[in-house]
């Protein structure tokens, strides 16, 4: 077989199948443990993940006042408290509640 002859092959197969490169092939560069850049170089998000360089986790469901370090936490921010953090505990701060 020539070279020319395995060089049409391998085209032939990646046109029949496609083609996906991860993370640091896309402009710009997506997080390569978080997603995967596709033919159009665009990122697309592994389940948990978002944003346009797949770097931002998803809060749980249902979470208001609240941000992640993984998929699925739900860590309050200051004044909010709850597994939602969905209760205001600065309104107590200053008046007996």
């Amino acid at each position: 077989m020539t070279a020319t002859e395995a060089l049409l092959r391998v085209l032939l197969l990646l046109l029949a199948f496609g083609h996906s490169t991860y993370g640091a092939e896309c402009f710009p560069a997506c997080n390569p443990q978080n997603g995967f850049c596709e033919d159009d170089n665009v990122c697309r998000c592994q389940p948990g993940w978002q944003g346009p360089l797949c770097d931002q986790c998803v809060t749980s469901p249902g979470c208001l006042h609240g941000l992640c370090e993984e998929p699925g936490q739900c860590i309050c921010t200051d004044g909010w408290d709850g597994e939602l953090c969905d209760r205001d505990v600065r309104a107590c701060s200053s008046t007996p509640c």
